[in-house]
Order: C-alpha cells, then sequence, then structure tokens
C-alpha cells in the first residue's frame, strides 16, 4: 500500500500547483480587466 500512498500525495501535490496557478492566473486577469475599464 506504499505504492498507493505516493500516488495520492502525487496527486494532491498536483492539485496544489494547479489550484495555486488557477488562482493566480485568476486574479491577474481580474487586475487586467479592471484595469481596461
Amino acid at each position: 500500500m506504499k505504492l498507493n500512498r505516493l500516488l495520492t500525495a502525487h496527486i494532491i501535490d498536483a492539485n496544489r500547483r494547479w489550484w495555486a496557478f488557477l488562482i493566480v492566473s485568476g486574479s491577474y486577469f481580474e487586475m487586467e480587466r479592471s484595469n481596461k475599464f
């Protein structure tokens, strides 16, 4: 079951990185939109 735990940790880490990217890009787009108007 060690492999399963490793895989779960890897998926969680990838998810965390993806969410961080989404939040950063989303806030960047919000700044761009507010700058245009």
